[in-house]
């Protein structure tokens, strides 16, 4: 029977259209456009899979794997392939592959049966989605989308996008393309995202007339939205890019433009922005040089409000004599601004690059800086390359540079890369250098890479620097990779380091082995041994297995042994995940040095019982058989139904800083946010209580905001902090602003601020501040 397309396209767009309008998701959608279909047979099924076409061969994966051999019927538009000639099926990883293109028009149709209790459903099975609904020559309509079932132990790694494109020639030479996509997945964090967080949209235009061109285009990917990778969009950024070109370069006049805005929409770099722009002029007079006169700017704000910026102007003359020596002098001033001081640096240059003898390149150049922070500076730099036979390349280098900032300086490299065979190679380099700074240094690099085999590989080299300011150091070492097995790796290593005072050794020796997909084991071993000093040695094992879906466990061992001490460690650690409002992890680490015994016992959990309700806890048990030793414990609470209400708790006790440092105190915090119609609250509470020195730190505070005038909000806020110690210190900060976005350029910012601070009913200081900004953005 022979397939009809545009009724699949039909039932494709309508289940489209539903479930925008229901609200159901577009792997809902598609499940119900027939695109996989089952028959029930004795002990198997017949399985038909539908692939719309995007122009290659595959492979397409199939909805299961595993599956019957020769039970597949493939089919085209209706015309039945054969196997072998037409295409090739791999029936354990239920992949199949065309000999020729599947277009982008056509519809394929695989039938055939999976064994009950043997067939697996395949993870990641997807179906790309391309069909024009509307074309007339000069306009065009698609619908687009790309489903995704995702691994069936992890079912939120599936994708289900859709949208449209399209596109409009204005003329000749102007045309104006566009394209909008929705990801009906929600947030990582449980939370359904907002249609601009979870969508993406591009337009571009471009229009030619007489010797001028000129494209722009805009594109945003919203934080949320999966599928920026398959349809070219960058993920979380809004970019903005305009283009002007006058003539081509090799006309008399030539000149372009351009101008890229960049803001960044998510993760820790939400809000900041980088834009840049750069103007070009290039003459091409006969008999003259070429002229080349271009600016360009760059300007970055962090998302903490730093702002820094380079502007660059350079004048630029190249002068061909023949076809294989050029000649170049250039002015260029540049200006750094890192937000609180600028720089400006002068150069001037001229350079020459050669090819007029055979398999020689030769460059030369002659540079003089003029900097506000360095001074001046000179430089001379020559360097020569040649091919000396097909295995056989030589190099050599020469510079020298004086400055005001460090003096005279000069360096002259000769190198060597010969490779006699296709899995060996050598190469060395002689090094000589003199400075007024660091007085004279000599250096010879030698080095051997050699792969025999796909699963060996070795690497050797050997260093040796004397410098007058060190002395003599030269190193030597020696590493062999090994993979005898797919799931087993073997690494060893040996180097030694040799000074005019001391020698080291150093031995490294690694195993990976995965005997399965839910087994890792790791075993390492190091050894340092100084001629003169102490003797060192390190010995670990890990072992890593996740024998259901719902457990992990990991353990290791490991040993460190300095001269005549030994430390030992021991871990285990079990995590649970029951379901996905429920987590439970356990973990116990014993620590001995000598006669000092440290256990560690690390208990934490988190449950969410309903959507609104998030409850999490850690408790640490240390012990330690020489001294006392404190225990940490924390509770954390999410409370809110809904954005317009929330409140979190807070309480840990002798927490751990980033360090791992104990710190001797206990900590309580209480947060409030509230939104009434448009008035939205925010109250916190925290006290910190350092029972050691016994002193006591309270906070309190309050902020109102309350959108005005359309775009603009005018907030106030109150905060009281406390400190309890021998003298009680208390202060009071009272601020109110009010900002407002003058379109998408434009920000206007009030604001005021009085702090009054007492100590023991004394006022010690009164502070106000007031502020003003206008802000622009280009």
């Amino acid at each position: 029977m022979r397939v009809n397309r545009q009724m699949i396209c039909l039932v494709l767009s309508l289940a489209c259209l539903c479930s925008l309008v229901s609200g159901r998701t577009a792997a809902q959608a598609l499940s119900s456009s027939n695109l996989n279909i089952t028959s029930s047979l004795s002990n198997s099924e017949l399985v038909s899979d539908l692939f719309v076409g995007k122009g290659t061969v595959g492979p397409y994966i199939l909805s299961w794997k595993n599956i019957e051999d020769g039970s597949e019927t493939v089919t085209i538009d209706g015309q039945v392939l054969s196997s072998k000639k037409d295409y090739n099926i791999n029936y354990s990883s239920g992949s199949l592959t065309l000999q020729s293109s599947l277009p982008k028009d056509k519809v394929a149709r695989v039938s055939y049966k999976r064994i009950i209790g043997k067939s697996q459903a395949n993870s990641g099975t997807s179906l790309p989605i391309n069909m024009r609904l509307f074309d007339r020559g000069s306009g065009s309509l698609d619908v687009i989308g790309l489903y995704s079932s995702g691994d069936s132990k992890n079912k939120e790694s599936g994708m289900s996008v859709y949208g449209l494109s399209g596109g409009m020639k204005l003329g000749e030479g102007s045309d104006i393309s566009t394209k909008f996509i929705v990801d009906q997945q929600s947030s990582e964090s449980g939370k359904d995202a907002g249609l601009s967080d979870r969508s993406a949209m591009q337009l571009s235009a471009a229009t030619a007339f007489g010797g001028l061109s000129f494209k722009g285009s805009f594109s945003r990917a919203g934080e949320q939205f999966t599928s920026a990778k398959e349809y070219g969009f960058q993920s979380a950024k809004e970019l903005t890019d305009l283009s002007a070109v006058f003539g081509k370069q090799t006309d008399v006049v030539y000149a372009s433009f351009s101008y890229k805005e960049q803001e960044d929409l998510g993760g820790n770099v939400k809000g900041a922005a980088q834009t840049s722009g750069e103007q070009k002029v290039v003459l091409n007079l006969e008999n003259a040089p070429k002229m080349t006169i271009s600016r360009s700017t760059t300007e970055k704000e962090q998302s903490s409000g730093t702002k820094t910026g380079t502007t660059i102007e350079s004048l630029q003359l190249d002068k061909s004599f023949g076809k294989k020596t050029t000649a170049t002098a250039m002015m260029q001033t540049s200006e750094v601004d890192n937000g609180q001081t600028s720089e400006e640096t002068k150069t001037t240059s001229f350079g020459i690059n050669t090819t007029a003898v055979d398999n020689l390149q030769v460059q030369s150049s002659l540079t003089q800086k003029d900097s506000d922070k360095n001074g001046e500076e000179t430089g001379f730099n020559f360097s020569a390359k040649a091919v000396l036979g097909r295995r056989l390349n030589m190099d050599a280098s020469y510079l020298n540079c004086d400055s005001d900032a460090a003096g005279t300086e000069s360096k002259t490299t000769i190198g060597m890369l010969v490779d006699p065979f296709d899995w060996l190679k050598f190469q060395s380099k002689l090094t000589w250098k003199d400075s007024d700074k660091t007085g004279g240094e000599t250096g010879l690099d030698l080095g051997l890479k050699a792969t025999p085999g796909k699963r060996l590989s070795l690497n050797a080299g050997y260093s040796s620097t004397d410098t007058d300011e060190k002395g003599q150091v030269s190193k030597t070492d020696v590493k062999v990779s090994s993979k005898p097995l797919d799931s087993l790796d073997l690494t060893a290593g040996v180097s030694r380091c040799d000074t005019d005072n001391d020698g080291q050794t150093t031995t490294d020796v690694s195993i990976a082995a995965r005997p399965s997909d839910q087994m890792k084991i790791e075993g390492a071993y190091s050894g340092k041994q100084a001629d003169q000093g102490s003797d060192e040695q390190q010995r670990s094992v890990k072992l890593e297995a996740k024998p259901t879906d719902y457990m992990k466990i990991a353990a290791g061992l490991g040993e460190k042994e300095v001269d005549v001490q030994l430390k030992t460690s021991k871990e285990a650690g079990v995590e649970l995940t029951p379901s996905d409002k429920l987590k439970i992890t356990s973990s116990i680490k014993e620590c001995t040095d000598g006669q000092q015994v440290t256990t560690v016992k690390d208990y934490s959990g988190s449950v969410k019982p309903v959507d609104y309700l998030e409850v999490s806890g850690a408790y640490k048990d240390r012990e330690d058989s020489t001294a006392e030793i404190a225990d940490s414990k924390s509770m954390k609470l999410a409370l809110g139904a809904s954005e317009s209400f929330k409140i979190t708790g807070q309480y840990s006790y002798n927490p751990e800083d980033k360090k791992g440092n104990i710190q001797r105190l206990s900590s309580s915090t209480l947060g409030l946010e509230m939104k009434i119609g448009i008035l939205s609250i925010t109250g916190g509470y925290a006290e910190k209580d350092d029972y050691i020195a016994g002193s006591t730190q309270i906070e309190r505070e309050f902020g109102l905001r309350l959108p005005l005038f359309g775009n603009g909000k005018l907030y106030t806020g109150y905060k009281l902090s406390e400190a309890a110690a021998a003298a009680d210190l208390s202060t009071e900060t009272y601020s109110v602003g009010y900002t407002h976005d003058l379109g998408s350029r434009f920000n206007l910012a009030l604001s005021g601020e009085l702090t009054r601070s007492t100590q023991e009913s004394l006022s010690l200081d009164e502070e106000c501040k007031a502020t003003a900004k206008l802000g622009m953005k280009f």
